[in-house]
């Protein structure tokens, strides 16, 4: 039983502590990401929808992280209170609800030339979230890898989850009360690293296929790149990259994983230092 439980292991990989098979990985990995909505108060359009975006976890706290550009311009921004992801609704079964973050870490720099690493949006949830389906949708980070721990292996698969801008929109209830439903033409893609130039704390990737075709990339932005890779004895393990943060001419910059999850890490050693 044992040696059928290693075989199978290694042809598995672990997501938030449960065996999925090698192939699943990319389905499975699916749920962490969620499109990108504003909630419009006051507004004859309750929701838009600004591109993609990762759901997190990293010690025991709930994140949403995607790009501050998806904000709007800084002169414009909307404000983070307006930022939500969509769940079904256990007031109203069979509709949608919307849960909003209760904070945000602060990325920034000192030094000019890295304002482009600020172009970043790290939003907080409530701890203690009692909802499992809500619960569910968020990735371990500290249960995986990033590339710079991976070097070591073999990485045999990167792929992407988005919600392009083209096709999303969202449904009401028949009374026009509630939310039913945001529908977004969602895309699970191959990619590979790409030999463009990119800023320091980036990696950049292109789709894989046999026939290059041009893509709107537009709605890409926040969307997390995984990957799949191989250690010394043949067992795969699931890694973040990253999440998109520019896209364009058939490239993703992806802004490294390791860095993010070092920005998270140092936001809560300082939070439990001040109080």
């Amino acid at each position: 039983m044992e040696r059928l439980f290693d075989a199978k292991a290694k042809l598995s990989v672990t997501i938030n502590g449960l065996l999925v098979p090698f192939s699943q990985a990319p389905y499975s990995c699916t749920r962490f990401t969620q499109p990108f909505i504003f909630y419009n108060g006051g507004s004859p359009f309750d929701v838009s929808l600004a591109g993609s975006c990762a759901l997190v976890r990293e010690a025991g706290e709930n994140y949403l992280i995607a790009t501050r550009h998806q904000l709007g311009k800084r002169s414009d921004e909307r404000e983070r209170t307006e930022v939500c992801v969509a769940f079904p609704s256990e007031e109203r079964p069979g509709t949608t609800g919307l849960v909003t973050p209760c904070g945000s870490v602060l990325v920034s720099y000192d030094q000019p030339e890295m304002q482009y690493a600020e172009d970043l949006l790290i939003l907080m949830f409530t701890r203690g979230e009692k909802r499992p389906e809500f619960n569910l949708r968020f990735l371990d980070i500290n249960r995986v890898s990033t590339l710079d721990e991976a070097k070591a292996g073999e990485i045999v698969s990167y792929f992407i989850t988005a919600f392009p801008s083209v096709g999303s929109k969202y449904n009401l209830t028949e009374d026009g009360m509630a939310l039913a439903e945001v529908i977004s033409g969602f895309a699970r893609l191959t990619l590979e690293p790409s030999e463009a130039n990119v800023m320091d704390g980036h990696i950049a990737f292109h789709v894989k296929e046999n026939v290059p075709k041009e893509r709107n990339l537009d709605g890409y932005s926040g969307a997390p790149v995984f990957f799949v890779w191989l250690d010394a004895s043949k067992n795969a393990h699931l890694g973040f990259a990253g999440i998109v943060r520019l896209g364009g001419n058939n490239i993703l910059h992806v802004y490294d994983g390791d860095r993010i999850r070092r920005i998270i890490q140092g936001s809560r050693r300082s939070a439990s230092t001040s109080r």
